[in-house]
């Protein structure tokens, strides 16, 4: 695990595997922001978990494959740590750690250099008040056609409703075209609508990262 700090506040853990990347984050994230009400903000173990996800995603469990990174609060980490003193890893107690001993305010994991944008995103919208007023704006003016799209799209690939502005925000700033098409599995006609839709959001994400 490689750690760096790409902007102030921010916390980054490289991975060098996608699996090493899930195992660690899996409790972590899940406990921060999970579409199961049941497992959002509760303890939970690792079986529970496994048991819960395969009920919407199937068996064999995918989760290790699924996901490519992580975002969450420095609260968070705090309150997971707290919740699950009498059950956390090794390597959880390790991230809880790394985020205490470089004073950070947000924590972002990646294994890849093509999803480190992708979660800057949700740091920004998280800790720049000023970024986050001008990203709230463009969102409000989203056509519906985009917004009902990309509502459906977020629900079905596993995230609850209450973080989809700041995925909005995270897919619509750093998103080209053709992601919309590989990793995501749009139309290539409604992949020109997103990256066209995402054009403002892109030009104030590149814009805020050079200040």
């Amino acid at each position: 695990m490689i750690i760096e700090h790409p902007l102030p506040g921010v916390v980054h853990l490289h991975f060098e595997t996608q699996d090493a990347l899930c195992r660690v984050f899996v409790r972590l994230q899940e406990f921060y922001e999970s579409p199961y009400d049941e497992i959002r903000g509760h303890y939970f173990s690792h079986d529970k978990f496994i048991a819960r996800y395969a009920e919407t995603h199937g068996y064999p469990f995918s989760y290790y494959s699924d996901w490519h990174g992580f975002n969450l609060p420095a609260k968070a980490v705090y309150d997971f740590a707290k919740l699950f003193a009498n059950d956390i890893t090794a390597e959880e107690f390790d991230i809880v750690a790394a985020v205490k001993l470089h004073a950070g305010k947000y924590l972002i994991a990646t294994h890849q250099e093509l999803d480190i944008d992708h979660e800057l995103a949700h740091a920004l919208f998280y800790l720049d008040v000023d970024y986050l007023d001008k990203v709230d704006t463009l969102l409000d003016a989203l056509d519906v056609n985009t917004d009902l799209a990309l509502r459906e799209w977020l629900i079905k690939e596993g995230y609850t409703k209450s973080v989809l502005r700041d995925e909005y925000n995270a897919f619509l700033s750093t998103n080209d075209r053709d992601e919309w098409i590989t990793f995501h599995k749009f139309t290539p006609a409604l992949a020109d609508h997103m990256y066209e839709a995402g054009e403002p959001f892109r030009a104030l994400f590149n814009f805020t990262l050079a200040e």
